[in-house]
């Protein structure tokens, strides 16, 4: 019984970081960075603009309190 109880803890955990994890993608907050080659510096497109993706750190921090 103690084994079923931590399953449903971990999975609640797991759904509950799943669901905030969406939420905050939609509201916008995401932190972004340039993509850099192995020597630091920047990728750019085709267009010459430097290619930003989101930060680890912005998906899981949220939105600011």
């Amino acid at each position: 019984l103690i084994l079923v109880m931590g399953g449903l803890i971990v999975v609640g955990v797991v759904a509950y970081e799943f669901v905030r994890n969406l939420t905050t993608e939609r509201s916008g907050f995401v932190e972004w960075e340039v993509l850099r080659d192995a020597e630091g510096n920047p990728i750019y497109d085709e267009e010459g603009n430097p290619i930003i993706v989101p930060t680890k750190e912005g998906w899981q921090v949220g939105p600011p309190d």
